[in-house]
Formats: structure tokens, sequence, C-alpha cells
């Protein structure tokens, strides 16, 4: 039985482990591993090893990177197109109170100080 490929193999063999075979319709690792690590933790298993837990550190780095420029990009390309900025607010689920400029801000000061080049560790665990 081949495991499916993933970026972080770690994670791919303990789930497997815990769940049984994995399919290529599972697409991301990262939703279903709390619900995995609890239901293991409900059972008594052991707690999670020291490579699966690196392994899940750096896919929560790689995705939030991910998810920051994809919210930048989503606010860019909203604007371009003529959403007022309550709206775009509004589907991100800000306070009211909250400008979209200072959350994108914030999320590219996060960007820049998260980046490897600035901070290594949480990218490679």
């Amino acid at each position: 039985m081949e495991l499916r490929k993933t970026a972080e193999p770690a994670i791919a063999a303990w789930l497997h482990s815990e769940i049984g075979e994995l399919t290529e319709s599972l697409g991301s690792e990262l939703p279903m591993l709390g619900s995995v690590a609890k239901r293991s933790e409900r059972r008594g298993a052991p707690a999670l090893a020291d490579d699966v837990l690196a392994a899940w550190h750096r896919e929560l780095a790689r995705q939030r990177h991910i998810v920051g420029h994809a919210e930048v990009s989503f606010v860019e390309q909203a604007r371009r197109a003529g959403w007022s900025e309550e709206r775009i607010s509004s589907v991100l689920g800000l306070d009211d109170d909250v400008e979209v400029q200072a959350h994108v801000d914030a999320l590219e000061s996060l960007l820049v100080r998260t980046h490897p080049s600035q901070r290594l560790l949480p990218w490679t665990g």
C-alpha cells in the first residue's frame, strides 16, 4: 500500500497509521490533523512523535503564508472589482471599526516577519 505523496511524509505516515489508507482525494492533511490527533488522544494513544509535531508545525507555517498572501490578493482584487470597504470588511469577518487597510497592513507585516529569510525556525520546525 503506497502512502499519499505529501510535503510532509511524517504526517502522511502518522495519518495512515491512525485512519488507514489515504486517498488522493483527501487534499491537504492539515484540516484533519487536529481531529485525528484528538481522537487518538481519547483512545489513549501515545503523544505524537516529535517528527510529526515538527512536520505539523512546518505545514502550519506554509499554509499560514499561503493564506496570508491569498487574503491580501483577494482584497486587492475586490477593490479592483469595485467592492466597498464595508463589503470587504463584512466578507472577511472584520469588526465594523476595523479598517480593511489596517488588516491588510497587519497581514503584510506578518508575511514579512515570518518569511524564511527573516525567521527560519517556523519553516524548519
